[in-house]
C-alpha cells in the first residue's frame, strides 16, 4: 500500500504540472526566466537531497528529487503568473521533501531495496528489477531460496 502511494504521488506531480500549465498564461520564455528555472530547481534539489542523504548503502532517491525537479524548472520558466510560481515551487519542493524521505523508509523495509548491490541484503537475498523501479528506483528483494 505505500509503495503505491509512493508511486501515485510521484507520478502525479508531472500530470498536475503540465494540467496547471495548461490552465495558466504561458509566459514569453527569456534567457532570464531559463536561467531563473534552472536556478531554483538544482538549489532546491540540492537542499532536498542534503537532508535526504544518508551513509547507507540501501539506495538514495535520486528520482524522487529529479522528477519533481524537472517539474520545478518547467513549472518555473513557463508560468508568467507570480502567484502560480510560488504556490508552484512551495508544493513541488515539499512534495519533493515527503517523497524523499518516504523512500528512504521503503528502501529500509526487508521487501524492498533502492541499491541492488547493497551489502546491507540479508545472507541469500537477491534484489529484482521490478515493474515500478524505472520511475521509484526501488527493487524487490526475493528472499533466500530456503524460504521459497
Amino acid at each position: 500500500m505505500a509503495l503505491a502511494f509512493h508511486i501515485l504521488v510521484l507520478l502525479s506531480i508531472p500530470v498536475a504540472t503540465v494540467a496547471l500549465l495548461g490552465l495558466s498564461r504561458k509566459a514569453k520564455l527569456t534567457r532570464g526566466q531559463m536561467v531563473g528555472s534552472i536556478v531554483v530547481s538544482l538549489l532546491a534539489c540540492l537542499v532536498v537531497y542534503g537532508l535526504s542523504m544518508h551513509n547507507c548503502d540501501r539506495g538514495q532517491p535520486f528520482q524522487q528529487i529529479l522528477i519533481p525537479g524537472l517539474c520545478l524548472a518547467a513549472g518555473w520558466a513557463l508560468t508568467s503568473s507570480r502567484r502560480i510560481r510560488i504556490m508552484l515551487s512551495g508544493s513541488i519542493i515539499i512534495l519533493m521533501t515527503v517523497l524523499s524521505f518516504h523512500y528512504l523508509f521503503l528502501s529500509h523495509r526487508p521487501d524492498l531495496v533502492g541499491n541492488p548491490e547493497s551489502r546491507m541484503l540479508q545472507d541469500g537475498c537477491q534484489a529484482r528489477f521490478a515493474w515500478h523501479t524505472v520511475v521509484t528506483g526501488l527493487y524487490e528483494v526475493n528472499p533466500p531460496e530456503q524460504y521459497n
